[in-house]
């Protein structure tokens, strides 16, 4: 097949984490398995070449205006952003379509990640509608979907999502559970919708590194460390594990631990400044650190160093950094919502709590403390589970399919 993935993001497809990750280990593997894959995305830098190939991928960069990092941090900015948004989206689109044009009819399939540029595209080429896939990289919020969150209202007077989703052949969601409140909810028809999550580079995540100048410069020597990941903001409910520490250290007495939260911090900062002084009126400043963005190396052997990773979601879809610590050999707790309840298999490769619950979180953090053959043997499970399920291979298998059935 010939497959044109088209990339609407505000930073350049990299192999390292969110939707770029996705769309550039998806055409990786897609080309291991012999088919043709060219990716459109806006051009980063000016020497960033117009066309270039990596990996089996060609790459191909057009000139688009991009107001941030991110097209869903600029879309807040109200009250202009959301119009921001659909500009560039506008640009961008027009220019797909102008070099779709010249080379007419050579794709089977038209691959998109992003909902701005598309819903142009779909406009101004209704043609492309009978070939094209979406895959929703976000969770219920995004949908307006029995989310405790609410979306701006200038958003969710018109979802770009669910306008492309209701257009377009395919729509790939990363987890059962928003795929199947979108058919029961009549937004999307049955057909359309599959579930299919997002993979791991287990030959870039994995149990041997290395990690002893990590340990020392995070301060986690002779500690047991549990890892958080994650922007530091609510909906990611890094308040139950401050909680859950504060429950373990001062109520039960545990000594030598090191709670790790990776992330940004920028988002919401009258959150984050709760959460410090939270952490410092309970004199845990020592055993709780937020350490804020750290570098990709740092990250990978980060995994390797910690003995528990916890993501205490209130929403999510398929978090990579789940995946990530499963591939990297650890035992996973997560909340019963979204795409953790794929990852994580209940007491054989980690434990499912439920959300906003420190109490049943800081158990599950204390059997894992008190039982390391516990662990060690999760931590099998979840590297075993990693490499069967999540790998890149494995989920490109099921992209294929989902593509076959658009050629029919």
């Amino acid at each position: 097949m010939n497959i044109l993935q088209v990339y609407d993001g505000y930073s350049k497809v990299e192999p390292e984490s969110g939707a770029m990750a996705v769309a550039f280990q998806l055409s990786k593997h897609l080309a291991q398995a012999g088919h043709k894959v060219t990716i459109v995305e806006r051009k980063g830098d000016k020497e960033d070449p117009d066309v270039e190939y990596c990996e089996g991928i060609k790459f191909v960069r057009l000139e688009a205006r991009k107001r941030g990092s991110s097209a869903f941090d600029v879309v807040y900015r109200f009250p202009f952003g959301l119009v921001d948004v659909v500009v560039d989206g506008f640009r961008f689109a027009a220019k797909v379509n102008r070099y779709l044009s010249k080379v007419e009819n050579s794709f089977d399939v038209i691959h998109v990640h992003f909902p701005m540029a598309a819903n142009v595209l779909i406009m101004l080429n209704r043609t492309l509608r009978k070939k094209m896939v979406y895959t929703f990289h976000g969770d219920v919020y995004r949908l307006n979907l029995d989310s405790q969150f609410r979306l701006p209202w200038y958003v969710r007077l018109l979802s770009p999502d669910l306008f492309l989703m209701r257009r377009v052949r395919k729509v790939v969601l990363l987890n059962d559970s928003v795929c199947s409140k979108l058919v029961s909810s009549g937004k999307i028809q049955p057909h359309k919708a599959v579930a299919i999550p997002n993979g791991i580079d287990i030959s870039r995540f994995y149990p041997e590194v290395d990690c002893a100048d990590i340990k020392q410069k995070y301060g986690l020597n002779n500690r047991i460390t549990v890892l958080f990941v994650g922007v530091i903001f609510p909906r990611k409910g890094v308040e139950y594990l401050v909680k859950a520490a504060d429950r373990l250290i001062n109520q039960l007495g545990y000594k030598g631990l090191k709670f790790l939260l990776v992330g940004r911090t920028e988002v919401d900062r009258e959150y984050v400044t709760k959460l410090q002084q939270f952490i410092k009126d309970r004199r845990l400043d020592e055993e709780v650190k937020m350490a804020g963005m750290v570098p990709f190396d740092d990250l990978r052997k980060l995994y390797a160093a910690c003995d528990i990773f916890v993501l205490p979601s209130l929403e999510e879809a398929c978090p990579s950094v789940v995946t990530e610590a499963m591939a990297t050999g650890k035992p996973v707790i997560g909340t019963k919502v979204g795409g953790m309840l794929m990852q994580i298999r209940d007491g054989w490769n980690g434990f499912l709590v439920g959300p906003e619950n420190e109490i049943d979180l800081a158990e599950k953090i204390k059997y894992l403390i008190d039982h390391p053959e516990g662990r060690l043997r999760m931590g099998g499970n979840s590297r075993k589970r990693a490499e069967e399920e999540f790998s890149w291979t494995k989920v490109a298998e099921k992209y294929v399919k989902v593509y076959q059935e658009v050629l029919k």
